[in-house]
């Protein structure tokens, strides 16, 4: 059964690593948050409990006052484009919900964890993945990550100091003269 688990989740990646290939080649690329900046409707509406930051009042501003103390970011990834990265500096509840469709995922956080609390999509797969914390994190069978595929949402936990290292993958693409 882990033996089929483990397939699953490399396929799922791969997948992940496709999809973001194809929206490279086809132009969509990675935007930065806030969209209203680049004029580009996120389709995602993305509210927090109190003391929790949200992304269009994050800064990339080394000075933020909301990103001093904390001990991991929160970045978040939808079908629209990626968000600047989420200081999480206390606990709290982040709620994802789709505007065309309201299809949602609730999120709990902590300064060093995520877990995904409920989605309504079929397959659950999201809230099955379990807690991401900063000490599992590299032992899991998805790193950081928690991915909810019929949402096109995918979120990772990521230490403070590694902000900023995270690898892009550009796909090579051959011009035939």
């Amino acid at each position: 059964m882990q033996h089929a688990n483990r397939k699953l989740i490399i396929c799922l990646l791969v997948l992940i690593v496709a999809v973001a290939a194809a929206g490279l080649l086809v132009g969509r690329g990675v935007t930065s948050l806030p969209f209203a900046a680049t004029g580009d409707d996120p389709g995602i509406l993305i509210t927090a409990t109190d003391g929790l930051a949200l992304p269009s009042i994050v800064s990339t501003d080394s000075n933020d006052p909301q990103s001093e103390g904390a001990e991991s970011y929160l970045i978040i990834q939808t079908g629209s484009g990626s968000y600047q990265p989420l200081p999480l500096t206390t606990s709290g509840v982040y709620t994802f919900t789709e505007k065309a469709t309201g299809e949602t995922n609730v999120l709990h956080v902590t300064p060093q964890s995520m877990v995904m609390h409920s989605a309504d999509c079929n397959t659950q797969d999201c809230v099955m993945q379990g807690k991401v914390t900063l000490d599992n994190r590299l032992f899991r069978p998805m790193g950081g990550l928690i991915v909810c595929l019929p949402h096109r949402l995918t979120l990772e936990l990521v230490p403070a100091d590694e902000l900023g290292t995270q690898i892009t993958l550009i796909p090579q693409v051959e011009v035939s003269p």
